[in-house]
């Protein structure tokens, strides 16, 4: 009775006295501490025992305690928030290297025993370890604070469209341009903290460890997290109130007091360096978060150096719990969770009632330090009143059973573990059929499966628009669901009206607006350049419009969510840096990705931002082309200037340059290209840009500033004016303008790129032979055509050429015309009653032979070419040099004649 006395003497001195001036790793104040128990048992033996007044429980009023108050509530959700992301981030990453740890049940016993030998070697070696601990958390530091800070900087690069390729390789991680110089923050970040020690840091630090702890190490049910709990709750209970009783000390208080040695501080030591006096010689370990009991003038009894601090397992460990909750709401509502959105289907939602719990624990915890005096094991409250709440409430809705199990088997089970990577590869199935442009320079057509759901992926058709190239589009035509169509020109989309009216496709489309108005245009090119020479009838104008009059527009990055068969699949486009809103699309089913990027740029251009590759990472199924991998490019500057040097080069050399180009593809770069070299050199010769929808297209382009290059946007935020308001550049639709203009040299870009018609064609023969003009090819023609044929090396001396003209047929030519086509008519009308005859005695049984029920003469038989030819009205070919094909001919419309490329001059570029 008499030592005890002197105890509670002790004590009570204490409590009048300052506190302690370094307080750590949990709730605690004073040097001398006893549990509540020793306390109560003491004063009722000597009654000499002090408690606090009430009254100081206003001292949770002020800053300090508040500020700890509302960051350890705002750290233990964030934690549990961002946990839930990036599991969902690995599950569409798919990346099982760098899976989280889910805990099975030994790991849950045997986290508390090596927490109690850890803290016993730290107790007794602490200083001789203390410096490697140092390195060891500062390396941490850096990590979880890279850990946090991506999603921040990546949702900054999308929302700003930053071009952020891949520059270098370190540890098997590729990093970034933006990545690395987050790396060098997060290195500078630690370093300031290693020489100045600060609270603020240390809090920030810590915090980073604790969200990246969370993240990384998870809880697969209730069970496993109740078992836990508990042991957490014995081992803090009993280092805290009973350890003094077996080591002479109490070791939690021990260790968590003590300082570590600054390694930078001991290095410049010995090295003599200047500035020494600016290191700290110890640092406190960001293992906690800490605030100044003066606080912004708080009036808490302390000096300058005195703290109020929470440990980072008293947040940790509950945001594990929060984060299995907040995955089980997510589960539940099959949604992404909404901060403001406090009603699931049944209820609140399991978070805000754990939340709330863990605030008022944390509370109880100060409360009971303040007016005992003494540490307190935050667990002891935490414990019962995070978890507490979840399971009453999961009992009161009777889901107790499924939180208590858990949905998923243990992670760390290898059977197990096969099993649900085998299941998930399995729950989405995706079959990936080419159509067309496998293996060659064809256009392109992809049919892609997801689970039933059909994707038809570009319609392309080339310049010949030869139609077996469609045979395996019209077998699966009628199948398709949806069609995404990714650039604005033909070897994307050319067949989409022809596979509308013809073969049977009438899913809908989804495109992004400049696709969708740019290729509508880019079609009215190609049909009037045909029909103005031949009697083109593939598809018309109507043919057209009726095709794009359904098309779904898309904005970048927007995730559409598909419904009816398509249920669960997201759709979304991105850039691809091709074409002005070429696009790269994402298709999503159950976190698995398949990309479509099969034209898509690196780099920067004049008027468009490259591809963002940190939009794709690891996809279940990624389709795309080698079509330009070995074609190396030089430097987007040298590029153009070699360009412009070449065309200024033949101009003063008084000849004419023709660019064959696209409608609305690439020819809008090379268009800013010419207008800002005409500007800066004040050059006069005229530039005409010559299709049949050139004053659409670039009135259309010119309200696509939002879809453009970061330098275009910016340009028009300064000056207001709009890069595609041509100033130097006449734009014309019709080549008499341009036969019009006045005599020189001048500089024409004319469509269709592959010379094969359009006024491209009409202008290089009439070019051709003068050998002071130049036809300058910027990019790689398509197989089979004019152009390709002069591009190659070395270039042909003599090509032929097919010129025609339609002109309206009248007397005995349209007679005959009209014959012709009537017997026509009847021919194929007496074949499909012959068909429909046979079909018939099919289906009764009858014996029908393998042979055609009817030989048709050769003579009257017809090439496809053939049934091309319109049914109405009558024209003819008007041949520019008098010869008439033979009937036999298939090239109906393109009779040949010769034109010597004496001297002409033929660059590729």
């Amino acid at each position: 009775p008499r030592k005890g006395t002197c105890l509670i003497r002790e004590q009570a001195k204490v409590f009048r006295a300052p506190p302690s001036p370094r307080l750590h790793g949990f709730l605690c104040s004073s040097v001398r501490r006893r549990s509540i128990a020793t306390l109560v048992a003491n004063a009722v033996t000597d009654n000499v025992f002090v408690m606090e007044p009430l009254w100081k429980l206003l001292y949770l009023l002020e800053p300090a305690p508040i500020s700890l108050i509302v960051t350890a509530v705002g750290v233990t959700f964030g934690s549990a928030f961002r946990a839930l992301n990036y599991g969902k981030e690995m599950e569409r990453n798919r990346d099982l290297s760098e899976t989280s740890i889910t805990l099975d049940r030994s790991q849950a016993l045997m986290i508390p025993v090596m927490s109690s030998i850890s803290l016993l070697l730290m107790f007794y070696l602490f200083s001789s370890v203390s410096q490697l601990l140092t390195v060891f958390t500062a390396i941490a530091s850096v990590s979880s604070l890279f850990f946090c800070l991506s999603p921040y900087v990546a949702h900054l690069k999308s929302q700003f469209g930053f071009a952020d390729p891949y520059v270098s390789r370190c540890c098997s991680k590729s990093f970034t341009r933006i990545q690395g110089l987050l790396l060098f923050l997060c290195i500078g970040t630690v370093v300031a903290w290693l020489v100045t020690g600060h609270w603020v840091l240390n809090n920030l630090l810590g915090i980073s460890i604790c969200i990246a702890f969370v993240s990384h190490v998870r809880l697969p049910n209730i069970k496993i997290c109740a078992m836990l709990l508990v042991c957490l709750f014995v081992y803090d209970i009993f280092w805290v109130f009973f350890s003094e009783r077996f080591f002479g000390a109490n070791v939690m208080v021990s260790v968590a007091t003590q300082q570590a040695s600054n390694p930078v501080h001991t290095v410049a030591n010995s090295l003599s360096l200047p500035g020494l006096q600016m290191v700290t010689k110890k640092l406190e370990l960001p293992v906690k978060i800490v605030f100044p009991r003066n606080l912004l003038g708080g009036l808490i009894p302390g000096g300058a150096k005195d703290f109020m601090m929470l440990g980072l397992g008293d947040m940790a460990i509950p945001a594990m719990l929060l984060a299995l909750v907040l995955c089980f709401d997510h589960r539940r509502s099959r949604d992404s969770i909404n901060l403001l959105e406090m009603h699931s289907s049944k209820g609140h939602k399991y978070i805000w009632y754990a939340l709330p719990g863990y605030a008022i624990g944390l509370v109880t915890a100060l409360a009971a330090g303040v007016l005992t005096h003494s540490p307190q094991p935050a667990l002891l409250y935490l414990v019962p009143s995070t978890l507490g709440p979840i399971v009453f409430i999961s009992w009161i809705r009777k889901e107790l059973a499924e939180l208590w199990d858990g949905p998923l088997p243990n992670s760390n089970d290898k059977a197990h573990q096969i099993e649900r990577v085998t299941q998930k590869k399995m729950g989405t199935s995706v079959q990936v059929t080419p159509l067309c442009g496998v293996y060659n320079e064809n256009p392109l057509s992809y049919l892609v499966s997801i689970d039933g759901f059909n994707f038809l992926i570009d319609c392309g058709w080339n310049d010949h628009f030869d139609p077996s190239l469609l045979e395996p589009l019209s077998r699966v035509a009628s199948t398709v669901d949806a069609v995404l169509l990714s650039h604005p020109d033909t070897l994307h989309l050319g067949a989409l009206p022809f596979a509308m009216k013809q073969l049977g496709l009438s899913a809908v489309v989804y495109s992004t607006e400049p696709v969708y108005r740019l290729g509508l245009l880019t079609m009215y090119d190609q049909y009037l350049s045909r029909k103005q020479v031949s009697d083109f009838d593939l598809f018309t104008l109507d043919d057209i419009d009726s095709a794009f009059q359904n098309v779904t527009r898309l904005t970048y990055a927007q995730n559409h969510h598909l419904s009816g068969k398509g249920e669960g699949i997201v759709i979304s486009p991105h850039v691809s840096g091709h074409l002005l809103g070429g696009t790269v699309w994402k298709i999503t089913k159950d976190g698995e990705d398949v990309i479509y990027a099969v034209d898509f740029n690196h780099r920067k251009e004049k008027h468009l931002n490259g591809i963002n590759q940190a939009s794709f990472v690891r996809p279940a199924v990624l389709i795309t082309d080698a079509y330009n991998a070995l074609n190396n490019q030089a430097y987007r500057r040298q590029k153009d200037k070699e360009f412009t040097d070449t065309i200024k080069k033949t101009l003063r050399s008084d000849g004419n340059v023709l660019l064959p180009v696209d409608t609305a593809g690439r020819v809008l770069e090379l268009v800013q290209i010419l207008e800002s070299c005409w500007a800066d050199e004040n050059l006069n010769y005229p530039i005409f840009f010559l299709t049949y929808v050139a004053s659409s297209t670039i009135d259309y382009v010119k309200s696509f500033l939002e879809w453009m290059s970061d330098s275009i946007a910016k340009s028009f935020e300064k000056t207001r004016e709009n890069a595609f308001i041509l100033k130097r550049i006449t734009l014309l639709v019709n080549k008499s303008e341009l036969d019009n203009a006045s005599d020189g040299p001048k500089v024409v870009l004319a469509s269709m790129a592959s010379l094969e018609a359009g006024f491209s064609h009409d202008i290089f023969v009439e070019w051709a032979t003068d050998p002071k003009n130049l036809v300058l090819f910027t990019e790689r023609a398509q197989f089979g055509t004019l152009a390709r044929m002069l591009q190659a090396d070395p270039p042909p001396k003599a090509v032929k050429v097919t010129m025609s003209k339609r002109v309206p047929l009248v007397g005995e030519e349209l007679i005959a015309y009209e014959e012709e086509q009537n017997r026509i008519r009847k021919d194929e009308a007496l074949k499909a009653s012959l068909i429909k005859e046979e079909e018939s005695k099919s289906a009764q049984g009858a014996d029908v032979s393998t042979s055609d029920p009817m030989v048709v003469d050769a003579s009257n038989t017809h090439s496809l070419l053939d049934a091309a030819v319109p049914h109405g009205g009558g024209y003819r070919d008007m041949l520019i040099d008098g010869f008439t094909p033979p009937s036999t001919s298939a090239a109906l419309c393109f009779p040949s004649m010769k034109i010597i490329l004496t001297g002409m001059t033929l660059v590729k570029s």
